[in-house]
């Protein structure tokens, strides 16, 4: 009999300490919290918030700010630290004040962020004022216009105009840039590490600029992560002639020179609208879908929105869109190779097709062409 007590008592018991630890266990670890949860951007932001101009001294201020606080712990940044918690372009979500309230835990966030979360966060009240303001500002600088590795995310000096580059030299860039496996930080038309997008970047730095930025010049210290500033000094190497043709290369990467479609390309100028016949047009369209362009396309937002198409009849003429549509021998080194590649597949369309593919890019119209042929992008 007392045997049968002692083996209900211990199993109550058991049971007892196993139902204490599930509580305790919920109560430490909420209903919504995920690893640490300290998230800053999981919770809803206010909306896009625009990039502005901060001290690149109060921005490096605040990076140090952010590592004597142990932030890592809890969060990452470009893939430092935990990674449950990234505030990679946390900037652009949240506005300054927003920022802060993160950072300290203030009172109106209690319930919206893990009880543990809320707590660890009240540490940084006792933060001084000047050193909170710097980590917000630090905080600010992680912005999708702004931070990473790339030389294109961050301020540049303005809209810089297209020059007349060697594709000779262009292709030979592009090579230096493979050699130096540079899409393992970078990409370029989505190959590559997709956090650093060089596309456009020609457009938005001048040649000294970039050379600063390939090379990770002296004064882009603290500027840009420190990893990624070691990791620029290799090609600090690079012989002089090499770092030339990388630089032409990014110079190449312009909004109006760099893609795999026609319009985003050096154009002839302004092009007339013509008359065209609509059930050549709607049959050009039918070959349009057919070849599955819009795989790499896109016309009215339907497709692939890199590379869109609407307007480029306003912008080619009929020889120039079938080189493009073909990719004819005098743009090799013009487009990616990938894209070149892609476009030799139309070189087996028969004639008539082709031509009523063209047909069809030059219905695309700039909206205010006066609608002739099809009229308003040819879809109307």
């Amino acid at each position: 009999m007392r045997e049968q007590w002692a083996r209900r008592i211990a199993f109550l018991t058991g049971l007892l300490i196993l139902l204490l630890a599930i509580i305790f266990s919920i109560s430490q670890n909420p209903e919504g919290s995920s690893g640490t949860g300290t998230n800053l951007k999981q919770p809803p932001s206010t909306g896009d918030v625009e990039a502005v101009n901060l001290d690149p001294q109060r921005v490096e201020a605040g990076r140090q700010v952010y590592r004597q606080q142990a932030c890592a712990r809890c969060h990452s940044i470009a893939g430092e630290g935990n990674e449950n918690s990234p505030l990679d372009g946390v900037g652009s979500r949240r506005e300054a004040d927003e920022l802060q309230d993160w950072i300290i835990g203030a009172d109106s966030l209690q319930g919206v962020l893990p009880d543990r979360a809320f707590n660890q966060k009240q540490a940084h009240k006792g933060i001084p004022a000047d050193d909170l303001d710097a980590l917000v500002i630090y905080m600010q600088s992680l912005h999708t216009g702004l931070p990473g590795t790339g030389v294109e995310q961050r301020p540049s000096t303005g809209n810089v105009e297209v020059a007349d580059l060697d594709s000779q030299r262009v292709d030979a860039g592009r090579q230096i840039y493979h050699q130096q496996a540079c899409e393992r930080c970078h990409s370029i038309d989505g190959e590559g590490n997709e956090s650093n997008p060089l596309d456009g970047v020609g457009g938005r730095r001048e040649a000294d600029e970039l050379q600063d930025w390939i090379t990770g010049a002296d004064n882009l210290q603290g500027m840009i992560p420190e990893r990624a500033f070691t990791l620029k000094q290799v090609n600090k190497e690079l012989p002089a002639d090499d770092l030339d043709t990388l630089v032409i290369y990014m110079q190449s990467l312009h909004p109006e020179l760099h893609s795999a479609s026609t319009q985003q390309s050096p154009s002839t100028g302004n092009v007339e609208a013509v008359d065209l016949d609509p059930q050549r047009v709607d049959v050009g369209r039918q070959i349009y879908h057919q070849q599955a362009c819009e795989r790499c396309h896109s016309i009215d937002g339907e497709g692939n929105e890199n590379n869109p198409l609407d307007g480029v009849g306003g912008r080619r003429e009929a020889d120039e869109l079938q080189d493009w549509i073909t990719g004819a021998d005098n743009l090799q080194g013009m487009i990616p190779e990938r894209a070149f590649t892609l476009k030799q597949v139309n070189k087996e369309l028969p004639a008539d097709d082709l031509d009523t593919l063209v047909i069809y890019m030059q219905s695309l119209q700039p909206q205010d062409s006066g609608d002739k042929g099809a009229g308003g992008g040819g879809l109307k």
